[in-house]
């Protein structure tokens, strides 16, 4: 009995440790954050010297860095030197999945262990710079699991755009039998793929943006740096509208006005 009473206390302690703060969803202190460009992907133009000031997680004003003030109650994020754009979207993801198991290696697990997958695999995409993505279908509910872990803080990932249940049709994507590993093939990377077949970089950036925030019916929270959407952008040294691979490695997230990394 006494292990188990240090047992529990331990697990109280861990849990009662974890910091609210960990959403990213909405934070109250106000927030400017600067950098040295912005894109526009709807117009394709480039401002210099932008000052974004965020308050309860979404854009409250846009202004020019070089003339704005501020007081010491806003919190700066500078990011000089980088160019921000709005953090792309993914339509098409399973996070609580894995390459590295297939087939009847999968079976070896419980269901729940793919829920924890899907905590590691929302972390990454978010590093990567995904702020939205759409999960098109996940066992046991573990998508919508995952977006209320986030939303409460007890995860850091995307936003999540649940689908719960998978649908396809007999012997597509969805269909449980077990294909050939040759259906596993993956395709080239969206961003450089694209370009490679005639997109324009600019384009490209607004297949995962602004299109993908379209097609989602979020527009008014997400897609674009405006005033009145999520304070959700990534940042990168270079320019992306003449290489898009700049997409490639991002160099720092913000989700709702919280610099992720």
């Amino acid at each position: 009995m006494y292990r188990l009473a240090i047992a529990a206390l331990g697990v109280l302690t861990a849990l009662t440790a974890m910091p609210a703060a960990a959403s990213a969803q909405g934070p109250s202190q106000r927030i400017v954050i600067t950098a040295a460009k912005m894109i526009d992907v709807t117009t394709g133009k480039v401002t210099e010297f932008p000052a974004i000031f965020v308050e309860g997680g979404r854009i409250t004003s846009i202004s020019d860095a070089r003339t704005v003030r501020w007081g010491e109650d806003v919190k700066h994020i500078d990011l000089s030197g980088k160019t921000l754009l709005p953090g792309l979207i993914d339509m098409h993801i399973h996070l609580d999945s894995s390459p590295t198991y297939g087939g009847y290696d999968s079976l070896q697990f419980t269901d729940r262990f793919w829920t924890v997958i899907g905590v590691g695999n929302a972390r990454a995409m978010l590093d990567a710079g995904f702020t939205t993505v759409r999960n098109v279908g996940s066992e046991g509910y573990n998508d919508v699991a995952l977006k209320q872990a986030i939303a409460e803080g007890w995860a850091v990932g995307p936003r999540i755009v649940p689908a719960a249940h998978a649908l396809g049709a007999t012997g597509g994507d969805c269909d449980q039998t077990y294909l050939p590993p040759s259906f596993d093939a993956k395709s080239v990377a969206v961003g450089d793929g694209v370009v490679d077949y005639g997109m324009t970089p600019l384009d490209a950036i607004r297949a995962a943006t602004t299109n993908a925030a379209q097609a989602l019916g979020r527009t008014q929270d997400v897609g674009t740096i405006a005033v009145g959407r999520y304070a959700d952008l990534i940042a990168v040294d270079g320019d992306p509208l003449a290489d898009v691979r700049e997409l490639e490695s991002v160099d720092a997230v913000i989700q709702g006005g919280v610099q992720i990394r």
